[in-house]
This record gives C-alpha cells, structure tokens and sequence, in this order.
C-alpha cells in the first residue's frame, strides 16, 4: 500500500493559493507533485477523502485544507468522477472551518451556480468573507462585483480599493486592471505615470506575455 505524503499536498496547496493563483494553476501544481511522487490519482484521493474525513472527527488542526483539497479533487476530477455537489459540499466544510480560499469557492458556486442552487446573498456574502481574509482571488472577484455591480452595489472606488490589494499580493489580472484604471481614472485619480507603472509591473510577472 502507497503511504501518501498529505503533508505535503497541502503545503503546496497553501503556498499557491496566498497569491490567488487560478484554480487550474493549482490543479496543474498538485498534478507536478503526485508526478513527482509516482503516486496515481486515485491513490492520492482515496487517501484525501480518508484524511478529510477523519481531520473532522479528530478537530485536526487542518479540516479546512483537506476539505478545500478535496473538493477541488471533485470539482477537476482528479482520481474520481466529476460531482458538483460533493465538490460544494466540501468546500463549504471549508468556508465553515475558515478558510478563505474555501469561502471563495463557495462564493463562486452560488454564484454559478455549481453543485447547488443559485443565491447571490449568500454568493457575496462569502466572498467578501474570503476577501476580507486575506485571500486575493476573493478581492478580485469583490473587486469585479463592485465594478460590475454584481450582486452588489456599484462602486468603482471599492473595486479599485480591491484590486490594489490584489495587485500589490501579485496577482497579475489585478495589476492590469490598476493600470487601466488610473489610465481612465476609475475609482481613483487618473495618472498616467501610476498607469505605467503598473503595466510595468504586471509585464514582469512570471506570467505575463506582454513584455516591456
């Protein structure tokens, strides 16, 4: 029997999504490491829904992380069948546990709506309790509501307000909305010099594919 490393799975799962890192990144870095490993997808969530399972009987110290884990194991289908409400079903175990990558997730599937019914109050209520967290894929997509208003208000001053906290955690989508919006002068002052410098900034992410 394959003894799984779970400690490792969510280090990098806490590593990755601090800079609100897209869901797919994660997936695609959770797959590298069982790579790695030679572990098989299945092994990996046979023995994450074991641990899950058990980190709620014995108040572990980490039930929102395996319960996050877990339900993005059912939402991307690695090593089980697609199942939307078990992937929200885990997921809000993990909003209700704490965490703030959980709470936006579960933002995101009442907004959807995935795996449950749609419900734009409890939909923002959750993201802005994972942006409020700290969690920067919550203060972008608060950001995105309040720019859109969606499910929320319109305020462009609360948007750009959002996106800078993004921004400057480093997330890249973020750092190109800062730009375009002191190129216009939405939410904040328009200034074409903070406009630069924050396409600057976005050209040198890791990501970017426009180079300056």
């Amino acid at each position: 029997m394959t003894i799984i490393n779970l400690g490792e799975l969510c280090e990098i799962f806490s590593t990755i999504v601090d800079p609100g890192e897209q869901d797919e990144y994660l997936v695609e870095e959770i797959q590298k490491w069982r790579v790695t490993n030679n572990y098989t997808e299945q092994e990996v969530f046979e023995a994450l829904v074991v641990r899950a399972k058990a980190s709620l009987k014995k108040h572990d110290q980490q039930p929102q992380i395996y319960a996050c884990v877990l339900g993005l194991f059912y939402h991307y289908r690695i090593g089980t069948h697609s199942n939307k409400k078990k992937s929200f079903k885990w997921y809000a175990i993990s909003a209700c546990f704490g965490n703030p990558f959980g709470m936006n997730q579960l933002g995101w599937c009442y907004s959807i709506p995935f795996g449950t019914d749609r419900d734009y109050e409890k939909a923002i209520y959750w993201i802005k309790e994972s942006a409020h967290l700290g969690n920067s894929s919550g203060a972008c997509n608060l950001a995105y509501a309040y720019r859109l208003g969606i499910m929320i208000e319109r305020n462009n001053v609360k948007s750009y307000l959002w996106y800078e906290y993004a921004a400057n955690a480093g997330v890249l989508h973020a750092q190109m909305n800062m730009a375009c919006y002191h190129r216009i002068g939405l939410g904040t002052s328009k200034d074409v010099h903070e406009a630069f410098k924050w396409y600057r900034k976005a050209s040198k992410h890791p990501k970017s594919t426009r180079k300056m």
